[in-house]
């Protein structure tokens, strides 16, 4: 798990970055790998190219002045509009609503803003485990 997670940290900026090329590079059946990487992590290798794309994002936002359009590319999406909609999903914030408005917006609210919808997801995923 180790060997795939590796190769995703240091692949996950190819937008054509896939199932298909991990497994190659672990010498495993597609299926196979992807079976077991989601049985021994509870996530989808898809859902761990994601976090780790969305993890890049958010640093981007942080430290650099590009564009949505620089850091979609640079965090492997083919297009911002994906890049968008994927980062809306992960995060409960829209990328899009903090890049028009950024001159309302230092680089610390920005961070301030992605934190406060971060810490109320995983409220939430407290909240439904210690309800259960």
């Amino acid at each position: 798990y180790e060997l795939v997670d590796n190769y995703i940290r240091n692949n996950y900026e190819d937008n054509s970055l896939s199932l298909n090329d991990i497994a190659r590079y672990a010498n495993m059946s597609p299926s196979y790998l992807s079976a077991l990487y989601k049985k021994n992590n509870n996530k989808s290798i898809s859902d761990t190219i994601t976090s780790y794309r969305i993890e890049a994002a958010k640093e981007y936002l942080v430290t650099s002045t590009l564009s949505l359009k620089e850091i979609s590319l640079k965090c492997g999406y083919a297009n911002q509009y994906y890049f968008s909609t994927s980062f809306k999903k992960q995060l409960g914030i829209s990328h899009p609503h903090i890049e028009k408005n950024t001159h309302l917006y230092s680089k610390t609210s920005i961070l301030d803003y992605c934190l406060y919808f971060m810490i109320k997801h995983k409220y939430f995923i407290y909240a439904s485990i210690t309800m259960q």
